[in-house]
């Protein structure tokens, strides 16, 4: 009797220490993403400029480049449903909208000596259903 005490109770102490492991796992999961995601979401709000656009699109080149996200044959980055973020920038002198490796493509610099002033909007957030982290942003020039 008293080994099928201490037996249920050792079962019962090491069910315990493995769902508190697990909770903790979970927690730190998303710590990171949490993180991950306040980095881009510093950038969802109405009034940015020229500079701020130039800075997220260095950000998520640098992101894509570090997880080695895919690029298809035209040079736009895959969404690979984990860690991808993939921006647009919508512009209203002319309707067009371009993808962030078009903007990288032209140079940086070039972007950023002509449209430093212009104010932008963040119009659209996607999140990767499977990790949560930021999957797509759309931005949008509202003055020039």
């Amino acid at each position: 009797m008293k080994k099928t005490i201490a037996v249920i109770l050792l079962l019962l102490v090491i069910a315990s220490v493995v769902v508190v492991i697990q909770f903790k796992n979970i927690q730190k999961k998303e710590r990171e993403v949490l993180k991950y995601n306040m980095r881009f979401e510093e950038y969802n709000k109405t009034g940015l400029n020229g500079l701020d656009i130039t800075t997220i699109i260095n950000k998520a080149v640098n992101e894509n480049e570090q997880n080695a996200v895919e690029k298809e044959e035209n040079g736009f980055y895959k969404d690979n449903g984990q860690n991808s973020i993939l921006i647009d920038i919508k512009m209203i002198i002319n309707g067009k909208t371009y993808r962030m490796e078009q903007i990288n493509e032209l140079g940086i610099g070039s972007f950023t000596e002509y449209f430093a002033e212009v104010s932008f909007d963040c119009k659209e957030v996607k999140y990767h259903e499977e990790t949560g982290k930021i999957s797509y942003m759309l931005f949008e020039a509202t003055k020039y």
